[in-house]
């Protein structure tokens, strides 16, 4: 076919029907064939990268609450129990009562608090405050009295240690109490005839409780 100006006119033919359809759904599908990999490529990244994610979130959790938890943990310490305080009281108390002494008897907390304190019939006011004060003072400075006694009369500058505070009494009569390796309180006796019996009356007060302080 010829143009009106004299050429050749093309003719182009379109395709219809039935086999225009297969080739179209056949272009389709390669098309999805081709996007299926990379979908799949890209979840698989995805899961991976959630997956990591969330393991190292776990894991800083997890260092926070070690970490919060050691942070938190308290000190244990040994606490003198007031039963056991007014059994050894109770103990130095007969022992000297048993030899004739009227005396007092004191026992301090690892705080150097007043946990329990007894006077005899007939013992001397000033006992109240000599045995609190021994047994302040074998609390604090973790030696039998009779002991830093001993030591200000070998090392007169030692005497210095009496001057700390005005709890501190350096006459025999008071004893630590431990448990084990750590000192809890102390008991004081005063009002015998003499530091040594106080100090034998505190030493029985002690062994009553022994089987407790292990």
């Amino acid at each position: 076919m010829r143009s009106r100006g004299g050429g050749r006119a093309e003719m182009r033919t379109v395709d219809t029907g039935p086999e225009v359809s297969r080739r179209r759904e056949t272009a389709r599908r390669r098309e999805r064939h081709c996007r299926r990999p990379r979908t799949a490529l890209a979840g698989a990244l995805a899961r991976a990268l959630t997956g990591a994610l969330t393991g190292a979130l776990a894991a800083a959790l997890l260092s926070l609450a070690a970490g919060g938890a050691a942070a938190q943990e308290l000190p244990r310490e040994k606490v003198l129990p007031l039963a056991l305080a007014q059994q050894a009281a109770n103990a130095a108390l007969a022992a000297c009562t048993a030899q004739g002494y009227q005396v007092s008897v004191a026992v301090v907390d690892g705080a150097g608090l007043l946990r329990a304190q007894l006077r005899a019939d007939g013992a001397a006011p000033h006992t109240l405050d000599s045995s609190s004060r021994k047994a302040y003072t074998a609390l604090t400075l973790r030696h039998a009295t009779s002991e830093l006694v001993a030591l200000v009369q070998k090392q007169p500058d030692a005497a210095a240690l009496g001057a700390m505070n005005d709890r501190i009494l350096l006459l025999a009569g008071g004893l630590p109490i431990r448990a084990g390796e750590e000192v809890i309180g102390g008991i004081g006796v005063g009002g015998a005839p003499g530091g040594r019996f106080d100090e034998g009356c505190a030493r029985a007060g002690l062994d009553a409780i022994a089987d407790r302080l292990k």
